[in-house]
């Protein structure tokens, strides 16, 4: 029996089923570019509410899920994998708080369905620095004291290490500009000072 049809089958008739479905249910991918963008998914609506077996990559593992198409990426990353570094805030891909990477791409995850990021590679907050060591980002926040609160620093932090990977000299006036993350703490200064320093290294 597949990962999927043990994760669909209720109700579970044996603990061997469960051990069964929890070994079978993630497996470690090789480090290469996903070999089709979000889009090949070929979503046209978010109509249907059947589940659907699907194999996600996040952070380097993929995962077989048994979700609604439609099922926000953001719900998944949280309820059904527990990465709960990645927050909720508006819902409507607006504030930015929920931003991962989809294939290297900063990406509002309450916006997405999960069907969407099916073939993509994609990284969380968790994930970012791949290592034992933080991202040189994460310790420009952490040198610079930008958290207040924090709730909204994961995205702040996804965001910056995207606009920097594709400009890793961008002026403070174009990062301003382009960051998609609000602070409802007002850290805007700090984070400018933890902007500037990993600019000029």
């Amino acid at each position: 029996m597949s990962a999927c049809a043990l994760l669909r089958a209720k109700p579970v008739r044996s603990e061997g089923d469960i051990d069964a479905a929890m070994s079978c249910n993630t497996y470690r991918l090789a480090p290469t570019r996903a070999s089709a963008p979000p889009a090949a998914a070929g979503i046209t609506g978010h109509n249907t509410r059947e589940d659907t077996c699907m194999n996600l990559s996040v952070n380097g593992i993929v995962h077989s899920i048994v979700s609604a198409p439609d099922t926000p990426l953001l719900w998944v990353l949280r309820e059904e994998l527990s990465l709960t570094g990645t927050k909720y805030g508006c819902g409507i891909g607006v504030c930015g708080v929920c931003t991962v990477h989809l294939d290297g791409t900063a990406a509002q995850s309450c916006a997405i369905p999960v069907a969407q990021a099916e073939g993509a590679m994609v990284t969380t907050i968790e994930g970012l620095s791949g290592s034992g060591t933080l991202h040189p980002v994460q310790q420009a926040w952490l040198d610079a004291a930008v958290s207040q609160c924090g709730y909204c620093q994961p995205g702040m932090i996804m965001a910056t290490a995207a606009l920097l990977k594709d400009n890793p000299r961008l002026t403070e006036e174009k990062f301003a500009a382009a960051m998609p993350v609000h602070c409802r703490c007002g850290t805007y200064l700090r984070v400018m000072r933890a902007f500037r320093a990993l600019v000029s290294r």
